[in-house]
C-alpha cells in the first residue's frame, strides 16, 4: 500500500481551502474580490523576486514581460471574457503542474490524463456561469471515463499511481464538490470569485509549502518570512488606498481585467518547459 507521507501538505491544503472559504464567507463579493487581488500582487513580487534570486531574469526578459503584460491588459480587457477563460484554464494548469513540482514528481501524458476530470469538473461551473447552460453530466462522463482509463493503465507497473496521483484525486474531489453546489444549489457568488478564490487557495499552499522548505536553513527563512510580510503589507496598503479613495490608477493592480492580464503574465514567466514538455509526452 501507498504510505501516507504528505500529512503536513495535506493539512496546508485544507487550512488553504478554509481560509479562502471564510474569506468568502466574511466579506462582500467586491471586497473579497479586492483581497484575493492584493493577495495576487503580494504572491507574483514574491515568485519575482525567488526568481530573481535565481538569476531567472535578465534585461531582455524583463523589457519582454513588460511588452507582454502591455500586450495581455489590452486584450484581458477589450475580450474580457476571452481573457478570464484563457487565465482560468491557463491557472489551472499551472495550479496542477505546481502540485505535482512540490510532491517532486514529474509530469507526463499519464499525469495530464490525471488533471483532466479536475479542469472538465472545473470548467462546467464557468460554462454554467457564462451560459446558463449545463455541461454537468457532460463533465461527469468525462471525468469517470478519465479515471477509469487511469485505474486500468495503475495494472501497469509503469503507470503505478503515486502520491501525485492521490493529491490530483483530491483535487479532483474538490472540484466535484463544486460542481455539485452550483448544479444543485447555484452559483452563490460570482464566476470571478469562483476564480480567483481558487488562485488564492494556490497562493496559500504557495507560502505554507515554501516554509516548509526554507524553514530549517534559519537564513533562508528569515528571508523569506520578511519578504511574505512586506510583499503581502505593501499590496495590502494599496489595497486598502484603492478602497478609501478609488482612485483609477489602482485599477491596474485590482480589477479583474488586468488580474487576468497579471495572472497569465506570472503563468507564462513561470513556465518550467521541462514540465509543459513531460505533459505533452516529450522526451527532453
Amino acid at each position: 500500500m501507498l504510505a501516507f507521507p504528505f500529512t503536513p501538505q495535506l493539512i496546508i491544503r485544507v487550512i488553504s481551502v478554509l481560509l479562502v472559504v471564510l474569506i468568502v464567507v466574511l466579506f462582500s463579493h467586491d471586497t473579497t474580490l479586492l483581497v484575493f487581488f492584493a493577495l495576487a500582487l503580494g504572491h507574483i513580487t514574491m515568485a519575482f523576486l525567488y526568481q530573481r534570486d535565481a538569476k531567472k531574469w535578465n534585461q531582455t526578459k524583463l523589457i519582454l514581460a513588460i511588452l507582454g503584460f502591455a500586450a495581455l491588459a489590452v486584450f484581458c480587457n477589450l475580450y474580457t471574457t476571452l481573457g478570464f477563460i484563457a487565465a482560468n484554464i491557463a491557472f489551472v494548469f499551472h495550479m496542477l503542474w505546481d502540485e505535482v513540482h512540490l510532491f517532486n514528481k514529474k509530469t507526463s501524458l499519464v499525469r495530464t490524463l490525471e488533471m483532466l476530470p479536475f479542469l472538465v469538473l472545473w470548467g462546467s461551473i464557468f460554462i454554467h456561469a457564462a451560459s446558463r447552460s449545463n455541461f454537468f453530466f457532460e463533465a461527469y462522463g468525462i471525468a469517470v471515463l478519465c479515471v477509469v482509463v487511469r485505474l486500468l493503465l495503475a495494472f501497469q507497473k509503469q503507470y503505478a499511481m503515486d502520491v501525485a496521483t492521490y493529491v490530483l484525486g483530491g483535487w479532483t474531489l474538490l472540484a466535484l464538490g463544486g460542481t455539485l453546489i452550483v448544479q444543485h444549489v447555484g452559483l452563490l457568488v460570482p464566476a470571478s470569485v469562483w476564480f480567483f478564490g481558487l488562485v488564492t487557495v494556490h497562493f496559500f499552499i504557495w507560502y505554507g509549502d515554501y516554509y516548509r522548505r526554507v524553514a530549517p536553513n534559519i537564513e533562508r527563512r528569515y528571508t523569506y518570512i520578511r519578504r511574505t510580510l512586506i510583499t503581502n503589507g505593501i499590496s495590502g496598503l494599496l489595497a486598502i488606498i484603492f478602497a478609501v479613495t478609488s482612485a483609477p490608477i489602482f485599477l491596474i493592480f485590482f480589477s479583474i481585467g488586468f488580474a487576468n492580464a497579471w495572472s497569465l503574465l506570472h503563468i507564462l514567466t513561470s513556465i518550467r518547459f521541462a514540465t509543459l514538455r513531460g505533459s505533452l509526452g516529450i522526451s527532453s
